[in-house]
């Protein structure tokens, strides 16, 4: 994950929801092996455990955010979270 390459994008922030299985998951994979800081969101915290130390054993940085999509509070209380960590979303 260290080459100049796969550092396309290095510093920048993603969130990835639905990212505990399926296509979320590949996606937060393939984002963090590009350099990206991924936050990590799904309704089960505890299930994105293994993704998280996945993409932490790759040498990548990943957060995990509890967040559910049918919720409006959910989705604005995980964004704002990330947003106050991170300083911003890309």
């Amino acid at each position: 994950m260290t080459t100049a390459l796969n550092q396309r994008l290095k510093d920048q922030v993603a969130v990835i929801t639905g990212a505990n299985r399926g296509i979320g998951r590949q996606i937060a994979i393939d984002l963090a092996a590009a350099g990206a800081l991924v936050m990590a969101t799904a309704r089960n915290r505890d299930a994105l455990a293994d993704l998280k130390a996945q993409i932490d054993a790759s040498g990548g940085v990943c957060e995990c955010f509890q967040l559910d999509v049918s919720s409006e509070t959910s989705a604005a209380g995980a964004i704002d979270q990330i947003i106050s960590e991170q300083g911003r979303i890309d």
